[in-house]
């Protein structure tokens, strides 16, 4: 445990310092400290895993969703079999409610070692952390929701190449936040995640106005917070298919605003993929 805390503090320290300092002190603490559970502390060295962030008894306890809500991504029960499959139907979270992204799917219940890691990347920066996440991200997307976006016309199973007007588009942080890390997390995450799936980046969106916290903060006025939280930027043009970029799904609120701002900027089909869903 006094080790675990020790290399959390170093990594504390490191996320100060700016991208390529982070890399190569990143590279330094693989060779100081060998491999280990960020959950539980655990030596991995010598597991035969392939995975240097968690061991495997926390990979076990990491809830990916099987069976979401087609619309925002909230678990739902199987259907049935036999029954029809209402996966395309809206649930009960997202009933009644106005969304301006098409779908959302989402990797995992934000809870137990899934949560741990999003919290480490986002206010520790750390590497290996945001690694496992974007690798998260580029199965999701190949599993989830590749097939389903369409390509270009005549090649409907095509590449990153073949969807010329498609892109990545991160949702920005909050500028304070980001002053005060000194680094944007999903900024970093949608890098990683575009490397991985070969579809570029385009951080077309801006924050348009301050908005406070969205923690502990009941569900309406989660939502309430989040409209016309977000715009283009001067003198860019959004892509005709966006892929917005998300750690944690809660209400929807953000992603969905985010979705508003590019289809009045020309966007014709918006999806978000995010790393977590929490319930309300």
């Amino acid at each position: 445990m006094v080790r675990r805390l020790e290399l959390a503090r170093v990594r504390a320290v490191v996320a100060q310092l700016g991208r390529w300092g982070r890399l190569l002190s990143g590279v330094a603490l693989d060779a100081l400290f060998p491999p280990h559970c960020r959950d539980c502390g655990r030596s991995i060295e010598s597991e035969e895993t392939g995975d240097p962030v968690l061991c495997p008894e926390c990979r076990r306890a990491v809830v990916w969703i099987d069976v979401a809500c087609g619309r925002c991504g909230m678990p739902v029960v199987a259907p049935a079999e036999g029954a029809r499959d209402d996966g395309e139907r809206a649930c009960a979270e997202c009933r009644g409610r106005r969304l301006f992204v098409d779908r959302i799917v989402a990797a995992g219940l934000h809870d137990g070692p899934l949560r741990h890691l999003v919290l480490l990347h986002k206010f520790r920066g750390d590497r290996g952390a945001l690694l496992f996440l974007a690798e998260t991200l580029a199965r999701l997307w190949r599993e989830r929701l590749e097939a389903e976006v369409p390509a270009t016309p005549g090649n409907p199973g095509g590449g990153a190449a073949d969807r010329p007007g498609m892109a990545l588009v991160p949702i920005p942080g909050r500028i304070a936040s980001r002053i005060v890390r000194g680094r944007d997390p999903l900024r970093e995450l949608a890098e990683e995640t575009s490397r991985r799936i070969g579809l570029p980046l385009r951080p077309v969106l801006r924050r348009a106005r301050r908005t406070p916290r969205q923690v502990g903060l009941p569900r309406a006025r989660r939502i309430r917070n989040q409209v016309g939280a977000f715009a283009i930027k001067p003198g860019v043009e959004a892509p005709s298919v966006a892929v917005l970029i998300d750690d944690v799904v809660t209400t929807c609120a953000t992603v969905s605003d985010a979705a508003r701002a590019l289809r009045r900027a020309g966007a014709r089909l918006v999806f978000a993929i995010a790393v977590a869903r929490s319930p309300c």
